[in-house]
């Protein structure tokens, strides 16, 4: 259980009833403002979602479980806190047996029933995120309907083992290029890389964001240890036609009009990643895109640097996923906990369906 906080877990409430998230429009307001098109907070945090239960695209240890086992298992719950009388939505991994062999490690990828297009701002207020050896935990939106990288990838909130920076990027179809720099457009990462179809799309192209920045006069961790001894941040990104912005906030400083029915991101200070240029058509590279949260274990990423990173010295394991499949106690603090995630569209614009939900691999709930 988290150790930051007194907590009390709270099962999944009545499975069978799990509906939509609280998802709408308002047809009223203007092209230029944005208006809450889906709401995933408090006790219905997990409506909106269907669990993925397919082999894992990325190799990872991992056995992505379903809804019902997630809840029944406490993978999948609610943390309240006594501190400030809030529910939290907690989304974890077993951390009681092992996984030998070829087996996977159970966790829990949730991805949307809506899909967003651009002229969205997700704004995503994140208290604990998975952080240790052997994770690849993820919040990104995903493109449906279309083989990947197709209709896109853009990763929000990103790491591996216990990396203390957030590495955002962009993963496209060949034809997608970011020209902008910090000097022309100010942010605060650095772009690794210009090429969203680097490495046949594997690589994309990457901001990485500073461990810390300056938020509210404070040093603000991005990601890791230190993102989790701080209670998390508010992450907000904003997809237009034109280009694609991430900023993180301390909840001291989240601008006024995040507060308002009609946040406006102009009003924001400089972004730590700005992706933008002429080289790229940010409406239809990313197209049809459905919320994931995930925690993966070693695979592509993760599996693949362990050496690089020393985690193999560090844990005295020569490999990942024995390190994962061995020691199920190291991940009893590998958990995703957020007050909520709200979705904002210009001009109150209604959401898609998803078009993946219901086929091999997809719950239905």
């Amino acid at each position: 259980m988290n150790k930051l906080f007194n907590t009390g877990v709270l099962a999944l409430a009545t499975l069978a009833s799990i509906s939509s998230a609280h998802e709408g429009h308002n047809e009223n307001k203007p092209s230029s403002s944005y208006s809450l098109v889906a709401d995933y907070s408090g006790p219905t945090f997990f409506d909106g979602f269907v669990t993925f239960t397919g082999p894992d695209p990325t190799h990872g240890k991992v056995n992505y479980t379903d809804k019902a086992f997630a809840a029944s298992t406490g993978l999948l719950g609610f943390n309240y806190h006594q501190e400030d009388n809030s529910t939290r939505a907690r989304i974890g991994v077993d951390s009681t047996d092992k996984a030998p062999g070829n087996a996977g490690r159970n966790s829990v990828r949730l991805t949307s029933k809506a899909t967003f297009n651009a002229g969205t701002l997700l704004v995503a207020d994140i208290t604990h995120m998975p952080v240790g050896p052997g994770l690849w935990p993820a919040l990104w939106l995903l493109g449906t309907g279309a083989e990947w990288p197709a209709a896109g990838e853009i990763d929000i909130l990103e790491t591996v083992h216990d990396t203390p920076y957030n590495a955002m990027t962009l993963h496209t179809a060949p034809g997608c290029s970011v020209a902008n720099s910090s000097a022309s457009a100010p942010f605060a990462g650095h772009l690794q890389n210009p090429d969203c179809n680097a490495g046949s799309a594997m690589t994309g192209c990457s901001i990485h964001a500073p461990a810390t920045f300056q938020s509210d006069g404070k040093n603000l961790a991005s990601a890791g240890e230190a993102f989790n001894a701080q209670a998390g941040a508010v992450y907000a990104t904003e997809w237009t036609p034109h280009g694609i912005k991430v900023w993180a906030f301390a909840r001291s400083a989240v601008p006024a009009s995040l507060n308002s029915p009609n946040p406006d991101p102009n009003s924001f200070p400089p972004p730590l990643a700005s992706f933008s240029g002429p080289g790229c058509d940010y409406a239809e590279s990313f197209r049809d895109m459905a919320l994931i949260v995930n925690t993966d274990f070693c695979g592509d990423w993760a599996g693949r640097v362990w050496e690089k990173m020393g985690k193999d010295k560090g844990t005295g394991v020569k490999s990942c996923e024995e390190f994962v499949g061995e020691r199920p106690g190291e991940f009893k603090d590998a958990f995703w906990e957020f007050y909520s995630i709200r979705v904002f569209g210009l001009g109150g614009k209604d959401v898609g369906k998803n078009p993946d939900v219901g086929r091999e691999g997809f719950g239905v709930l």
